[in-house]
């Protein structure tokens, strides 16, 4: 499930987005409106869990192998409550663009991570083919999960589907895309490309994709 090299590249965006996002909450007058009062404890909470994440993904494993994936999870859960809270009480087009937007760009990216990381660990620690499963099979099946998980999250943020972040699905579709991309032989970016999980990736990612253009244009009659 490890993604082209180009993928990383998402972190650029999801670093610059955020510090726009922590500039704007700290700005005179912002600190007392409902939106950063809701939305800034769960961000601060996401924040913290990715660097003690980062601290614990430098142990090798097996030492903090598990500890890495409750970072991950409480990462994920608390970027979800904070992207759903700000997807509610969002009122102006700054607040969609340096608040809704830099969230839903890193929760996007953090489901497909929080499910490689898992699938990653295992993997370490020496659980490599679980329910009897073939490697490819076991990754073409995770990345359905992924594909399933962000499709469920996208359907929320869809009772508000007219503030819904395109940035969401866009972060979960690159991933998805740079898997694809790593396992494509045409591409020969891998030692040994599996056309299963490239077929698996692409799959998700066309679910993923369909599933948000759906509730967009729901949200458009």
């Amino acid at each position: 499930m490890i993604p082209a090299t180009f993928t990383f590249a998402i972190w650029g965006p999801i670093y610059l987005g955020s510090l726009a996002y922590a500039t704007y909450q700290a700005w005179p007058g912002q600190g007392a409106r409902p939106l950063h009062r809701q939305v800034g404890p769960w961000a601060a909470l996401a924040f913290g869990a990715s660097a003690l994440w980062a601290l614990a993904a430098g142990f090798p494993p097996p030492l903090l192998s598990w500890g890495t994936v409750a970072m991950i999870f409480a990462l994920f859960g608390s970027l979800l409550v904070a992207l759903l809270r700000a997807v509610a009480l969002a009122e102006t087009p700054r607040d969609r663009l340096l608040v809704v937007a830099p969230l839903g760009l890193y929760a996007g990216y953090i489901t497909l991570a929080t499910v490689a990381n898992t699938a990653a660990t295992l993997y370490q620690l020496g659980i490599r083919t679980p329910l009897g499963l073939s490697e490819p099979a076991w990754a073409a099946l995770m990345l359905g999960a992924a594909g399933v998980l962000a499709g469920v999250v996208i359907r929320h943020l869809g009772v508000n589907r007219h503030r819904a972040p395109l940035t969401y699905p866009a972060a979960v579709v690159w991933g998805l895309g740079g898997v694809a991309a790593q396992n494509l032989t045409v591409l020969n970016l891998a030692a040994q490309p599996q056309p299963v999980v490239a077929a698996a990736a692409g799959l998700a990612a066309l679910l993923v994709a369909g599933t948000a253009w759906r509730r967009r244009r729901a949200g458009a009659r």
